[in-house]
């Protein structure tokens, strides 16, 4: 099911804030624009452009992989430091 996810990069991995999960930003989630079932290798998203930044994506979450995703929207610099505070994100953690 597509749904939008808000979450963080760091060191190229999209760590999942919102909606919330068990794991909520203990681990990376893995992103693909791709399908399940392609019949080929997923290709992983590379978020180097988006690194220390927030993004908002819609795609259909699987746990360590989400499928079909679409980068909605980033954060600007102002924006993003609102996120880190409110999700308790360090620059030198993670």
């Amino acid at each position: 099911m597509i749904e939008n996810f808000l979450g963080f990069v760091k060191n190229g991995k999209f760590k999942l804030l919102y909606p919330r999960t068990e794991t909520a930003y203990e681990s990376s989630t893995r992103l693909t624009q791709d399908h399940m079932n392609v019949g080929r290798p997923i290709m992983e998203l590379d978020l180097t452009e988006y690194e220390e930044k927030a993004i908002l994506v819609s795609g259909d979450n699987h746990g360590s992989w989400m499928y079909g995703v679409e980068i909605i929207e980033q954060a600007g610099p102002h924006l993003t430091s609102i996120i880190k505070q409110i999700f308790n994100i360090d620059n030198e953690s993670q």
